[in-house]
C-alpha cells in the first residue's frame, strides 16, 4: 500500500466517523437510548417526566403536553433558569429527554447524569408523537 492509498483510507474512515456521530445514531446506540414506544409507557405509569431539550423557536412550535422545557444549551451554561427548572423536578422519577432528533438529548442526558439524575434519551419528538403523544399544537 502506498503513502497516498493509506491517506485516503484513513480520511474516508475519517468522514465515516464524523457522519456517524452527526446522524445522531451513536446516541441512538447509548445506553441511555430508549425507544419511543417505551418512553410512552413510563410516562403513562406515572414513572417519568418529560423534558424537551430544543431552543426556544423549536418549542413555539409545539412540545410534549406535559412537558418540561430545559434547553440544552441552558444545561450546558449551568444557567439559572436551568438551574431552578432542574431544582422542580422529582430525583425519584426518570428524567425522558427528547429534542429535534434524538442527539442534543443524549448529551442532555450525560449532563443530568452526572448531576444524579435517573435519565433517558426518549429520542426525537416526532417519534415521540408518532408513538401516540399529543402536542401543545
Amino acid at each position: 500500500m502506498t503513502k497516498k492509498n493509506i491517506l485516503n483510507a484513513f480520511l474516508m474512515a475519517l468522514a465515516a466517523t464524523v457522519l456517524f456521530l452527526q446522524s445522531g445514531l451513536a446516541n441512538r446506540l447509548s445506553k441511555h437510548h430508549i425507544a419511543a414506544e417505551e418512553a410512552v409507557k413510563i410516562a403513562k405509569a406515572s414513572d417519568g417526566i418529560f423534558v424537551d431539550v430544543r431552543e426556544k423557536d423549536e418549542v413555539d412550535a409545539g412540545m410534549l403536553e406535559g412537558a418540561k422545557w430545559i434547553p440544552l444549551s441552558g444545561l450546558k451554561e449551568n444557567s439559572a433558569t436551568a438551574e431552578a427548572e432542574l431544582a422542580k423536578l422529582e430525583r425519584s422519577k426518570e428524567i425522558l429527554l427528547y429534542c429535534r432528533s434524538g442527539n442534543r438529548s443524549g448529551q442532555a442526558a450525560s449532563i443530568l447524569e452526572k448531576r444524579g439524575f435517573k435519565v433517558r434519551n426518549a429520542g426525537s419528538y416526532s417519534g415521540l408523537l408518532g408513538a401516540g403523544l399529543k402536542s401543545t399544537r
